[in-house]
Order: C-alpha cells, then sequence, then structure tokens
C-alpha cells in the first residue's frame, strides 16, 4: 500500500460539499493512532480500516481542545480525496484527535459516511528524544571503545560520529558507523581527548545528538574482576566498573562478561585504589582502598558482589553507607596504624553522618571478607546499628603486613568494602612438642570403627548445588595467599603455579548456589570422644594421643590438582560451639547404636560444618581438594588431607504425566517424571512423591511406604535411580505395587501416618502430584566426600524434610492438578 508524506495542509473550519450527500452508513474505524497512544516520532503515520465500495477517504486532524485552555472551538485540519488506507503527516508536539470518513460514489454522486466520534481516537505526539550517552566513563583507557547510550524509540538507526574538539563542525566529524543496536565498538585513532555523538533517525525524521567529551588515555596496566550476585551464587553479567585513584579520579572502566569477569585497563596503576560497581537493578557495590597487587592476575580474578536492589534499582541515586573506623589498644587509646601493631586490639565501627542506614555491619576480619555465619564461620555481625566495637585477635597472624576488611549493607542491599593494611608483629610462636595431628572424620570412623565391624565412614566434604540459590550475605577473602605445604606433607606437590582460563564459568549455575562444607575432628572433640571409647560403644580406642597440645586454630588450604595450595581461612578453637562434642556423640550413637536416619546420608541432620569454602572458584565437574593444619600462634603443625570432592552441576524435573490439568485420568494412575539434565557417570537419583487431596476437599496428602515400620520412611518410600531416564511408579491404594509400597494418608504437620482405605482414587475428582524430594548423589567414598545437587525438599511452608542444608527448604517447580475418570 502506497504512503506519502504530507508537509502542506490547510485549515478549514466549515467546509460544506454542494455536490455530496451525507448517508448514515457505518462509521470508518480509526486503525492506529488509536486512543491514548503516544507516538514518539513527528512523522505520524494514520490508518484505517478500508470500507467496502469506497472511492475515497476523507481524514481531519486537529490539537484535543481538551487540552488547550485558550480555546474549545476545534480548528480543524481536513485532508481529501485519500485514495489508500493510510497516510503520513508531520506534526508537532502536542495532544490530537482525529476523524475519518469513507466517500461512495452512486448514481454520479458522491455519498460520505458520518465521521468516526471525535473523541473516539486521541493521540499524543512526542518529539523524538535525543540519544542520550551511558558508556563510557569520561575517562576511557586503551582504544578499544564501547560507546552506548539509550534508546529513543524501537525501530530508529542511529548514527555514530566522532571528532577532535576543535575540528567539531559540520566538516570534522568522522562517521563511526550506523546501527539498529545501542552500541558500537569503536577503534579510536590513538590517546587524546575526543567528541563523539549518535544521531537518530525514525522515519526519516532525524534528530542530532550533543556532542560528548571523552579521554581516551594509554593503558598502564590490565586489572581483572569477577562479579557474583551472592555467596556461593552465580555470575553477574553487564555490571559496570569504574576505577578510581585515591583522588577521586576515574582511571578505567569495563564491564563483566556472561561468566561475571571483566577486564579493566587503567591509565595509572597506583598502590591503592577504589572501585564502584553498578548495573540497572542492583544495588552498588564499592571497594575502598584496595591494593592493586592482587588484582593483576588473570587467572584468579578478583571476585567480589553486586546483590539485586530491594527499594531503588536506579544506581544513580543510590548512596552507600560509609563508615568511620577507629582504632584503640585495649585500655581504650588511640592507636597508630601506620605503625606496627604487637598486640590485639579494638575497632570502632560508627556510620557517618548522613549516610544511609547500615543494616548489617560485620565484623571486620583479617585476610577474609566477613559475611555470613552459614559460609563464613568464626564471624560476628550487628543489625541496625550505627556505633559498634570489636575485638580483633593477630596471634594466629603471620609476621607483616596484612588486610583488614570492613563489611556494611543498607536497606537497599548497597554494599560497602572498606579494606585497611596493617603490619602486624605477633609473638613469634613455636610448635609445642607434641601438636595436634588434625583427626579427620573419615579416618576417625575408617580406622576406630571399622575393625569393630562398622563400616560406614563419616565424609569430610559435602558440596551441595543448591537449583534455587540462597543470597547469603558473604564475600569471598580479600587476596591470595599462596602456601606450599611439601614441607608439612609426605605427598608431591609440584611448584609450578596453577594456569586457570578466567573467562571459563566458574561460579554456581544461574539462580543456584554452590558450595562445599568441610569436616574434621577438633581437638575438643577428639579428647572428649576418646575417653567414650572403647567404654560406652565397645569399639577400639580412637587413635589420639591424650598428650597432645591444643592448637589455637585451625588453617584450611584448598587446591584444584593437590600440588598448588591456597590458604582460604583460620577457624579459632574458640570459635567452635561447646556443643560440637556432644553433637559428635549423638552422631555415633544414632549411626552405630541405633538410627541410621540420623547420620551419614543425612547432612542437615550432621554436625555444623568445620569451615565452609562458597568461593567463586568452585564449578560443577571440576574436583576440589582440601588440606587443614593445626595453629599454634603463628606456628603451623603438619597438614591433614581432608580428600576430595567434585560439584554436581544443578538440575530440576520434567513431570511428564499426568499432566497439568488432565482429565480423564485412570484411578490408578502411572506417574511419571525425569530429570532435566543427565549429570554424568555414578550419580544416583531420588525421588520423594507426594498426592494430595485436598483441591477439592481436605483430606490430606498421600505418600507410598514399603516398610511402616520404618522410621526412615516417615516421609514416603524413597525412590533411587542409578541414570537420568524417566521414572514410572503406579498408585496402587492398599495394595502393593511393583515396588512393594502401599499409600498412606500422612500429616506433614503431624508426621502421621495411616493406610489408605481403597486400592484405588475416587471417581471424578481433581487431586494434585509433585516431586517433593528431589536430589541428585555421588558417594565418593575413595576421596571422603559427598555431592548432592538438590531440585526440591518440600514439607509444607519454611520446612525442609530432610536433604537440603537450607532449614527452609526448597518447593518444587509444579504440583501438577488431574482429574480421574467417572
Amino acid at each position: 500500500m502506497k504512503k506519502g508524506i504530507l508537509f502542506l495542509s490547510f485549515t478549514i473550519v466549515l467546509l460544506v460539499f454542494v455536490s455530496c450527500t451525507q448517508a448514515p452508513e457505518v462509521m470508518v474505524a480509526p486503525d492506529f493512532p488509536g486512543d491514548s497512544v503516544v507516538v514518539q516520532n513527528q512523522n505520524v503515520t494514520m490508518k484505517w480500516n478500508p470500507v467496502e465500495g469506497a472511492a475515497s477517504y476523507n481524514l481531519r486532524y486537529a490539537l484535543d481542545p481538551e487540552q488547550r485552555a485558550e480555546s474549545k472551538e476545534i480548528q480543524w485540519t481536513v485532508l481529501q480525496e485519500l485514495l489508500e488506507t493510510e497516510i503520513t503527516v508531520n506534526l508537532n508536539s502536542g495532544n490530537y484527535i482525529w476523524q475519518v470518513q469513507a466517500v461512495k460514489e452512486e448514481k454520479g454522486k458522491l455519498i460520505r459516511s458520518v465521521w468516526t466520534e471525535a473523541n473516539g481516537a486521541k493521540f499524543i505526539v512526542k518529539g523524538l528524544e535525543k540519544p542520550e550517552p551511558v558508556v563510557p566513563q569520561p575517562v576511557s583507557v586503551g582504544t578499544q571503545v564501547k560507546l552506548r547510550w539509550t534508546p529513543v524509540a524501537e525501530s530508529a538507526t542511529y548514527q555514530v560520529e566522532y571528532s577532535q574538539p576543535l575540528l567539531s563542525d559540520s566538516r570534522g566529524w568522522i562517521l563511526i558507523g550506523e546501527t539498529e543496536n545501542t552500541e558500537i565498538n569503536w577503534n579510536a585513532p590513538g590517546s587524546g581527548n575526543y567528541l563523539w555523538r549518535v544521531n537518530a533517525a525514525v522515519n526519516g525524521q532525524t534528530v542530532e545528538g550533543e556532542p560528548n567529551e571523552i579521554e581516551i588515555a594509554e593503558k598502564a596496566e590490565d586489572y581483572y574482576f569477577r562479579l557474583v550476585q551472592y555467596n556461593s551464587g552465580p555470575a553477574v553479567p553487564e555490571v559496570q566498573i569504574v576505577v578510581y585513584n585515591l583522588d577521586g579520579d576515574p582511571i578505567g572502566n569495563g564491564e563483566t562478561n556472561d561468566t561475571g569477569f571483566a577486564t579493566v585497563s587503567v591509565s595509572e596503576d597506583p598502590e591503592n585504589i577504589d572501585v564502584k560497581f553498578y548495573k540497572k537493578g542492583y544495588a552498588n557495590s564499592i571497594i575502598n582502598n584496595i591494593k592493586t597487587n592482587i588484582l593483576k592476575d588473570e587467572s584468579q580474578p578478583y571476585e567480589s558482589m553486586i546483590r539485586t536492589a530491594l527499594i531503588d534499582t536506579d544506581p544513580n541515586t543510590q548512596q552507600n553507607p560509609k563508615l568511620n573506623v577507629s582504632f584503640m589498644d585495649l585500655e581504650g587509646n588511640a592507636l597508630d596504624i601506620t605503625q606496627p601493631i604487637t598486640s590485639n586490639f579494638e575497632v570502632s565501627i560508627e556510620l557517618e553522618e548522613g549516610s544511609s542506614q547500615a543494616m548489617r555491619i560485620y565484623k571486620p576480619m583479617f585476610e577474609r571478607v566477613p559475611g555470613t555465619g552459614r559460609v563464613v564461620t568464626g564471624g560476628q555481625l550487628v543489625f541496625d546499628a550505627t556505633t559498634v566495637t570489636y575485638e580483633l585477635d593477630i596471634e594466629h597472624l603471620e609476621s607483616g603486613e596484612v588486610d583488614l576488611n570492613f563489611i556494611l549493607y543498607d536497606y537497599n542491599e548497597c554494599r560497602t568494602h572498606d579494606v585497611y593494611y596493617l603490619d602486624v608483629q605477633p609473638t613469634e610462636a613455636t610448635l609445642p612438642a607434641t601438636p595436634y595431628q588434625v583427626m579427620d572424620n573419615w579416618n576417625l570412623t575408617v580406622n576406630a570403627l571399622a575393625p569393630s565391624g562398622y563400616f560406614f565412614p563419616l565424609p569430610n566434604l559435602y558440596s551441595f548445588t543448591r537449583r534455587m540459590g540462597v543470597g547469603y550475605y558473604s564475600d569471598i577473602r580479600g587476596n591470595s595467599l599462596q602456601k606450599d605445604l611439601s614441607k608439612r606433607t609426605e605427598l608431591t606437590f609440584e611448584k609450578t603455579k596453577l594456569t586457570l582460563n578466567a573467562n571459563q564459568a566458574r561460579t554456581a549455575p544461574e539462580n543456584s548456589n554452590l558450595w562445599v562444607d568441610i569436616y574434621w575432628l577438633d581437638y575438643d572433640s577428639a579428647e572428649y570422644l576418646s575417653s567414650l571409647f572403647p567404654s560406652i560403644f565397645g569399639f577400639d580406642p580412637l587413635p589420639f594421643d591424650v598428650t597432645q597440645e591444643k592448637p589455637d586454630g585451625y588453617n584450611v588450604y584448598r587446591s584444584f590438582d593437590e600440588n598448588n595450595w591456597e590458604k582460604i581461612g583460620y577457624k579459632s578453637s574458640d570459635s567452635i560451639p561447646e556443643y560440637q562434642n556432644e553433637s559428635y556423640l549423638i552422631q555415633f550413637s544414632n549411626y552405630y547404636g541405633f538410627d541410621l536416619f540420623e547420620m551419614g546420608y543425612v547432612p542437615q541432620k550432621y554436625l555444623t560444618p568445620m569451615f565452609t569454602d562458597k568461593s567463586a572458584e568452585l564449578e560443577p565437574g571440576k574436583r576440589v581438594f582440601y588440606a587443614v593444619t593445626p595453629v599454634y600462634g603463628n606456628a603451623e603443625g603438619d597438614p591433614t588431607l581432608l580428600g576430595s570432592v567434585v560439584p554436581l552441576d544443578r538440575f530440576n524435573i520434567n513431570m511428564i504425566s499426568p499432566s497439568d490439568e488432565k482429565t480423564n485420568v485412570s484411578r490408578n494412575p502411572v506417574f511419571k517424571w525425569e530429570p532435566t539434565k543427565d549429570l554424568g557417570e555414578d550419580v544416583y537419583y531420588a525421588y520423594n512423591i507426594f498426592v494430595y487431596d485436598w483441591v477439592q476437599a481436605d483430606n490430606g496428602l498421600m505418600i507410598p511406604v514399603n516398610d511402616p515400620e520404618d522410621a526412615y520412611q516417615s516421609f514416603g518410600y524413597e525412590i533411587i535411580r542409578d541414570n537420568a531416564s524417566p521414572v514410572s511408579f503406579q498408585f496402587t491404594g492398599n495394595e502393593s505395587n511393583v515396588e512393594g509400597c502401599k499409600w498412606y494418608w500422612f500429616s506433614p504437620y503431624t508426621l502421621d501416618t495411616e493406610l489408605y482405605g481403597n486400592n484405588e482414587l475416587e471417581a471424578n475428582k481433581t487431586y494434585e502430584w509433585g516431586i517433593n524430594v528431589a536430589y541428585a548423589l555421588t558417594d565418593d567414598y575413595m576421596n571422603a566426600g559427598f555431592s548432592y545437587s538438590i531440585a526440591s525438599d518440600f514439607r509444607i511452608r519454611d520446612e525442609v524434610w530432610w536433604v537440603d542444608p537450607y532449614v527452609y527448604g526448597m518447593s518444587p517447580d509444579l504440583h501438577s492438578d488431574f482429574t480421574t475418570m467417572k
């Protein structure tokens, strides 16, 4: 259909057609723009529906009199004898009404239809807005520059140009390129000051953008970052990163890719910098005074966090909390931190006046970034405070410079991370004559218990991958402390540096968690348990020398190749709960004496982990090794290798049949489902199925049970498969199915069970079914580790069944309704 653009128009206050007769025919229907449509283009195409037999059309439009204070009289602009059903006119910005009528020819006379109603089609014309630049920052480093701007319309095309400031007249602009996107890569001619602008065009209308200054500096260094959404969580792409020197001048910027990784080229390489991370929809995250020497290793990018905003999603209007820190000795005297620190001291944290309110202030930590206790052991925090004081211990630190990390969050999730560097000079310690050789759970249960006829060893390592991530407030430690453990172990260690590809996806899968819980037998628990063997259990005595001396704490190490070891944290003996030894006793009683349900494969019933590794270095399918050493002051004993574990990937459940809202289903339905992903070899998949009779009634839920006397089946029969193939399981009521199961009424609140009273479901009734527990497991006994991938673990709201270590559990994605046949 032909289009025309009409720029010449005329105004007719009263129009009379002498040769035409108006007939009360069906009105023409305006198609576009319809009522209340906003047109962001002054070239407006008006369209209407065709009328059968019409020879031509008349159209008229006017400024909406309801929007004009000076006059209520409509001043129409009329266009006659239009042969097509659309026309484009050029309009100024404003509110308009428009009408159209059809014209027919009968017996030599022109017959006009009535006009469409005057108020039936109002629209608003807005002038084409100028594209606004969004990146880069005022300075860009290196000649490979990405230019970005805001969109002006869906159908817009953009012409991007640059110029030098002295040549920015009509002859000085040089075309970079044309694009329909809102970004373009520019290979700048070299360093220096430039102007750039974006011109937008829509349907023949063009708006010229304002020139924007940009300084392109020569590159001095590259810094490497990785951003995650929350502790143990997924990477965050498209995060903008700005690096500042301590004078507040921007010296470089960058953006994270799909794996959360970013290279930031900087124009200068100072010893310390400030960094800002921001993204629309996220809370700003800043780091103050971090040293640049830990940012230059591409194989180990510095990991930080940017969380989803809870209140204000615009990075430009957010304000991060600011803190003032005072250092004091234990007598309350001011401490000069530019001088060596020789003893324990206090820090007082006070919010700066006018700063946004801090929801959480964490106890600062040496060599680690503090966070929630579930994933950063040994930490403390205070809620809703403006001032808090903490005592800090330096005795476990090695002499020299160490980083001290402060973390605050406000109510919007804006995050402030301040770093201080102290020269600590603790008293040099020496190992005692009989240092504790750390005992691990695996060797404890193998060496002490297996000879007595029991062999079900306790793992040292549990890897967890959760389908639905919990946003733990934490972060990785600040810097990389490499250790050569070859002096302390009989293992052979390579001294070459472990090189990794920084661009590979080394974070948890999207919207999930991935971490490793680490266990060993602390000194107090070992001493306590040794007094009970064999007197209570009748087992051989524990392999524990009571003359060994209690350590001040433990250093934890990680390796991805069993040769290069990295210290990932310190666990003080004082931070281990007093009930830890009693927990061991309860576990041994249940595990080896009474009830296997309470131990082994039940991590939620297991001990509180001694340490949790939640680094973004962890990834599905990559084996990771751990070791632990006893610490006396700043002296270390020999390491104990705890083993290794391979984290599993994330998966979900695809419910095949009965599908949601399926009708005429058998009263003995066969439920069928499958995992959405094959997680590899030697993986077991476990499921628990639930059928709900509370869609049309309030009778409760039903579960299959193989042995009603087995407390392990208190939530139903666990269906286990050794592959990712589809699973079928039939409802047989009070008769046994092929798995040997009968179906029982079950209360998720009281855990009471009662045998279902029939061998089939009721006729013509709607039920609901779901896989409320679904997880995958590898039991790597030879390496003392278990790996879990959890798709669901749900009993009732805020109640977990048993496999998910997160106490509130995880609901399945779907419960399907189905209706039985009559």
